[in-house]
């Protein structure tokens, strides 16, 4: 087989806003989804890929806008065992 570009998907979808209660709602569902007593849970965010914050305040601090947001959960044992779940 040769090796080829494959097509990216035009989505045809404007850029979305996520505003700072919308990443509050969504740590509050992953963590009562994914935490538990023996294992608290971490959320991480990464923005452009160049920055990773740990919590809202910290993201607010940072202020402006990104053009890629990744939000990364680990729990103290995956952590131990080197996981990262995106």
């Amino acid at each position: 087989m040769a090796k080829r570009l494959l097509p990216k998907a035009d989505k045809g979808l404007p850029p979305s806003t996520i505003y700072l209660d919308d990443l509050k709602e969504i740590e509050e569902i992953l963590r009562s989804a994914l935490a538990s007593e023996s294992a608290p849970l971490r959320i991480l965010y990464s923005v452009d890929e160049d920055f990773v914050m740990d919590s809202i305040e910290e993201l607010a601090a940072h202020g402006g806008h990104a053009k890629t947001l990744t939000i990364s959960t680990t729990s103290k044992l995956s952590d131990a065992l080197g996981v990262c779940r995106e």
